[in-house]
């Protein structure tokens, strides 16, 4: 697999993302787990998306009661999907809504097209 680094201002600091090429019509939300992994960057394997929103919650989100209980901003929620879509990252610090974060991140696992514990796993 060949990859290329990108770097993605996170957090304050400058980070080296492992990705592949992109391909045609690989979105973030509504792929597979296999195919965000092998089109978008990742660290250690994780997509970027995931741990951009987990470390944002991490230190912003955790002393909020119903973290992801409560629904975000629906309007917010738009807009960082579609930096997170055209960009690869979203100023979550600026938007300033855990919520929708966490709201952001329950719709990506919620849109994959095939489930993220496979089925022989399940049964």
């Amino acid at each position: 697999k060949s990859k290329r680094k990108l770097s993605f201002q996170s957090t304050g600091s400058r980070e080296l993302l492992e990705t592949s090429p992109s391909s045609s019509v690989v979105r973030v939300f509504g792929s597979t787990l296999s195919e965000v992994v092998r089109e978008f960057p990742t660290r250690n394997g994780v997509p970027f998306f995931v741990c951009r929103i987990a470390e944002y919650l991490s230190e912003h989100g955790l002393d909020q009661e119903g973290l992801f209980r409560k629904n975000g901003n629906i309007r917010v929620m738009d807009a960082l999907r579609a930096k997170f879509e055209s960009d690869g990252d979203a100023d979550l610090e600026t938007a300033a809504d855990v919520f929708a974060a966490a709201s952001l991140m329950k719709q990506f696992f919620r849109e994959l097209r095939e489930s993220l514990i496979p089925d022989d796993l399940i049964h």
